[in-house]
């Protein structure tokens, strides 16, 4: 245990530096002044906003209160946000060292390439949920206690993951109804001895335990509301949660070759039946999440936030692809499946998460999977096993990096100027820099270009960082 202690330890600190910590962004807009229960303030008495933060149904909110001030909210913050990683990196740990008896060197590099990796950084790409994110929210607490949950039930202690799923609930309430999902889900596809009785006592422990936020729920939803389309008001405000048609074919796309890389690692792990449903649980509340919001108009289906249920496919992808290929890279494994476990974790730790770079990874599983599980196959497995199969794969997949990076170093060449057009506007102070940035090309848009105002400091044109095309317009004078 205190080997574990000390690698969820190492991981979070890595973690932590890659992700890094802000305080009062994004959602911390709510969080804080309900930490702070600034609807208790005279001068917010009558605001309706103010008043209506105390139905922010979270067991997370009123602990970290108990403990906040105004002097020290950013520190309570700060230790949430590292203790919320810590739990998942322990979890993570526990699941490679204790149900798939990984050596803790290897779970070590494992916890470390799942810092690292961008796949696990910042928000999923279809419905926006927060993997390993840069500031503290209830909803990243619950990542260490929902892969707990899926560990009880991948041994068959089914109370143990009610209980964990109840709590689960009590964080963040929608997360605990999708997990119930995917636990109902590995259930069925392989239900154990005296199920029905098993399956009762389950029930009762997740009512027992998710009892304080369904009755606060139940309390909070008893008001009645002007009727109104929720879905122009999601479009409007912010449909990145809730429509599909905020997200690019691109990035669906991708979910599609994420959910076939979790599928392709859950067929080397014990037990493939299990984590199979685990991952299409949370793909059937996807498909779900595609067309309820558009047939029906009522808020428990908004509340449910189904596309976001897309971060549960990625982070767990991430996870049993690490946990399956880094025992193979270090392992009694053969050489060419070593070298395609090395192609798979180099392809995860790219700078950036492109697809390319993820479909590598996921050929590098299909062939150790297709090697490990058809070894009897006379042709392509005899095929995949030869080292100069793996090697002249390794040789693609660097072939194609190397392109896709000549290409990034040709477009950065490109956008030299721009950089040093906003270095000159920040030399020139902030009375220059605003107006600088208002006129001048910026790097993240390809804005047309006006006059800009700093004498005899500015370049004689401005670039576009996506064209490279001069800009008319901006000189060294006014």
């Amino acid at each position: 245990m205190a080997g574990l202690v000390m690698l969820a330890i190492v991981a979070t600190g890595v973690s932590l530096l890659r992700s890094g910590f802000a305080f009062g962004i994004n959602n911390n807009v709510f969080h804080v002044p309900l930490v702070l229960d600034w609807a208790r303030l005279p001068v917010f008495a009558g605001d309706a906003y103010y008043q209506s933060l105390g139905k922010f149904t979270s067991i997370v909110w009123p602990l970290v209160s108990a403990v906040a001030t105004e002097a020290n909210v950013e520190t309570v913050f700060l230790a949430g946000h590292a203790l919320s990683r810590f739990a998942a990196m322990l979890a993570i740990g526990a699941l490679l060292v204790i149900q798939l008896r990984v050596r803790p060197a290897q779970a070590l590099l494992a916890c470390l390439v799942l810092a690292l990796t961008p796949w696990m950084q910042g928000f999923s790409l279809v419905g926006g949920h927060g993997l390993f994110i840069h500031y503290f929210t209830h909803s990243e607490v619950t990542w260490g206690f929902l892969l707990l949950a899926l560990m009880a039930a991948h041994a068959g202690r089914w109370p143990w993951a009610a209980a964990l799923a109840g709590l689960v609930f009590d964080i963040n309430a929608f997360i605990g109804v999708w997990l119930l999902v995917m636990l109902l889900a590995a259930y069925a596809a392989a239900p154990p001895q005296r199920a029905g009785r098993q399956l009762l006592i389950a029930g009762l422990v997740f009512l027992l335990c998710a009892a304080p936020v369904l009755l606060w729920i139940a309390q909070s939803t008893g008001a009645t509301y002007p009727a109104f389309s929720f879905k122009s008001y999601i479009r409007t405000y912010f449909p990145y949660h809730f429509l599909i048609e905020s997200a690019s074919r691109r990035d669906v796309l991708i979910l599609g070759m994420l959910l076939g890389v979790g599928c392709t690692s859950a067929l080397m792990l014990p037990r493939p039946v299990f984590w199979l449903a685990v991952l299409m649980a949370p793909a059937g509340l996807f498909m779900l999440g595609t067309v309820l919001p558009y047939l029906l108009n009522h808020r428990v289906i908004f509340n449910l936030h189904l596309l976001r249920v897309d971060g549960v496919i990625q982070w767990l992808a991430m996870v049993l692809a690490v946990a399956v290929l880094v025992p193979r890279l270090v392992g009694q494994a053969s050489r060419a499946a070593r070298i395609y476990a090395a192609v798979g974790l180099v392809s995860l730790l790219t700078v950036v998460n492109e697809p390319s770079s993820l479909l590598a990874a996921w050929v590098a599983l299909a062939a150790l999977a297709w090697m490990e599980r058809r070894p009897a196959d006379r042709y392509l497995s005899p095929l995949l096993n030869r080292p100069w199969t793996a090697i002249a794969f390794m040789l693609l997949v660097v072939a194609m990096e190397l392109a896709r990076h000549q290409l990034g170093w040709a477009q950065a060449r490109a956008g030299l100027p721009c950089w040093r057009l906003q270095w000159v506007c920040r030399q020139a102070g902030p009375t220059w820099s605003g107006r600088c940035w208002a006129c001048c090309c910026s790097c993240r848009r390809s804005s047309s270009v006006a006059r800009c105002c700093i004498p005899n400091r500015l370049p004689r044109r401005c670039w576009s960082c996506r064209s490279g095309s001069a800009r008319s317009g901006c000189r060294a004078r006014c």
